[in-house]
This record gives C-alpha cells, sequence and structure tokens, in this order.
C-alpha cells in the first residue's frame, strides 16, 4: 500500500477490518489507510458492504477491492447503486 499511496498521493485508501484479532487495523493505519473496524465479523458480504457504503457516503469517484489471487476489481459508486437497486423498469 505504500508503494500505491507514493504512486498516487491523492488516494484514499479504506481498509474495513471485519472483527480480526490480529494487528490488521493497527498495520492498514500505520501504512496510511482509513480505517473502519468492525468489532464483530459480520463475513465477506458484510465487509463489503461496509466499504462501499462509505465510499458513497464520502463520495467516491471509484472503489476497488482485491482478491485472494491479486487481482482488483473496481467500481464505480452509480455501478455498486445499481447493483444494490437492482434492475429498473
Amino acid at each position: 500500500m505504500r508503494g500505491l499511496k507514493r504512486a498516487v498521493p491523492d488516494l484514499t485508501v479504506l481498509v474495513v477490518d471485519d472483527g480480526s484479532t490480529d494487528a490488521t487495523s493497527a498495520r492498514a493505519r500505520e501504512a496510511g489507510a482509513d480505517v473502519i473496524r468492525r468489532e464483530v465479523n459480520g463475513g465477506k458480504g458484510a465487509a463489503l458492504q461496509t466499504g462501499f457504503d462509505e465510499a458513497l457516503r464520502r463520495r467516491a469517484d471509484a472503489s476497488s477491492r482485491w482478491t485472494r489471487t491479486g487481482s482488483m476489481i473496481l467500481r464505480t459508486p452509480q455501478s455498486s447503486c445499481k447493483a444494490s437497486t437492482g434492475p429498473t423498469s
């Protein structure tokens, strides 16, 4: 993350710590991330929803998530809204 912040200094990195018992929150903060800590592990879906909700609240231009394989999935707030509200008629 430090390299990413050096490459894009104005980038805001938001980490959702879903109730971990290790040093996830502290290490993310030390690396320059904004951290939302969920006290109870709600699972992957709850963590993703928390992050996307916060991105929308902050009026982010885009949000992304990293997969276990290291690939990134990028979403704009508009696509997140459409995905959560279902099809329109």
